[in-house]
């Protein structure tokens, strides 16, 4: 098969940019025989390895020229290449694709939060983004969380979703070098006990929560204990300003670190360093971050709301409601203290994490192709 891979928006970090990448280079381990085209904005040095691997590199860093290109676009260079098959990867399509194509749909959480996003996003949400699922032939959600929410809110037929999970990356194992996670700390001028979260500051991610948390830890358990905030702004809905403000309101500016993004090899010490993730986000497509954590064996203290339990399945403490700081604030007090229970979920988490892989994930997706070309 000659399959084209729209994967335009890679090079931006996040959830999206680590499940496609590593989507795409778990393919090119499992599959020489097929020929793979994958569009992108920047050229992706993971996937230049894979001989039957090429990269058509778009220069358009802006958004919305993105999607007007692929849309005006596209179908000719599917045309020319005599494509067999395209897949969206990041959930976004054409709606003339002359051959059989197949999309990834991360989550929903833009119609599930609507008020946390642009308005113009949402509309293309509820309207067109409903006609563009209905034309393609198969579309891969990456959780069943995420398939129920595109049968309810997008009225998406249920046989018509297939899901495959995503995985932590090798690299997510447990560090226990105390030299090597000093250096860790002292690189980001960390304390020797902190709580981590990982991932975008944007605002479904539900971080006040996590200051409250820390706040009530401080103030009424006698903890002494900080957060270290990991990752970038989101682009639509970051809350750093915010959190600066709210730290200084609940008197916690010395126990608040902000890192920014993290190169890839820091990320897995600093799981091993911290006391546990804390991860309180409002509505996720799978929970990958919670899944890295559990394969560094690291606790986790997480919501227990859309697709994050098929992720922790019982390896970790589930808050029913992630905005009750106070719930969110018990749950880490009783990991920090009581004994035993943090070793528990380490053992539980490690073992879960174990049952996903990227090779999994890939022949999931190659036999999602298959089933496409030949039907």
């Amino acid at each position: 098969m000659k399959i084209v891979v729209d994967a335009l928006g890679i090079a931006r970090p996040g959830g999206a940019r680590t499940a496609t990448l590593n989507t795409l280079t778990a393919l090119g381990r499992l599959d020489a025989r097929n020929r793979y085209l994958v569009v992108v904005e920047e050229c992706q040095p993971e996937l230049d390895e894979f001989p039957n691997f090429r990269q058509a590199v778009v220069p358009i860093r802006r958004r919305m020229l993105m999607r007007l290109w692929a849309q005006a676009r596209l179908p000719r260079l599917l045309r020319q290449e005599g494509a067999d098959l395209v897949h969206f990867a990041r959930a976004l399509g054409v709606f003339s694709a002359p051959c059989p194509s197949v999309i990834t749909i991360f989550d929903v959480t833009i119609l599930a939060l609507p008020h946390f996003y642009p308005p113009w996003d949402v509309w293309y949400w509820r309207h067109v983004q409903p006609r563009l699922l209905r034309t393609v032939d198969k579309i891969i959600a990456i959780s069943y969380n995420t398939r129920q929410d595109l049968m309810d809110r997008l009225g998406v037929p249920g046989e018509k979703v297939t899901v495959v999970y995503l995985a932590p990356e090798p690299r997510f194992f447990p560090r226990r070098d105390p030299a090597a996670l000093a250096a860790i700390r002292s690189k980001y001028g960390l304390p020797a006990n902190f709580l981590l979260y990982v991932g975008l500051t944007a605002r479904k991610k539900n971080l006040p929560a996590a200051l409250y948390a820390l706040h009530r830890l401080r103030t009424e358990a006698g903890l002494s204990c900080h957060l270290v905030l990991t990752g970038q702004p989101f682009r639509t809905s970051d809350d750093r300003a915010a959190l600066r403000t709210l730290a200084a309101r609940l008197d916690l500016e010395g126990c608040i670190h902000f890192t920014g993004y993290l190169p890839a090899d820091d990320l897995p010490l600093l799981y091993s360093a911290a006391d546990l993730l804390v991860y309180p986000s409002l509505h996720e497509g799978f929970g990958l971050v919670p899944l890295e954590a559990m394969a560094c064996g690291t606790p986790v203290v997480t919501a227990n709301c859309s697709a994050i339990p098929e992720a922790t399945g019982d390896a970790a403490l589930l808050v029913d409601d992630p905005a009750d700081a106070d719930a969110l604030a018990e749950a880490i007090r009783q990991l920090l203290v009581e004994p035993g229970l943090a070793e528990e979920l380490q053992a539980r988490g490690l073992a879960q994490a174990a049952r996903f892989s990227w090779e999994r994930t890939a022949q999931e997706t190659l036999t999602v192709y298959q089933e496409v070309v030949e039907g």
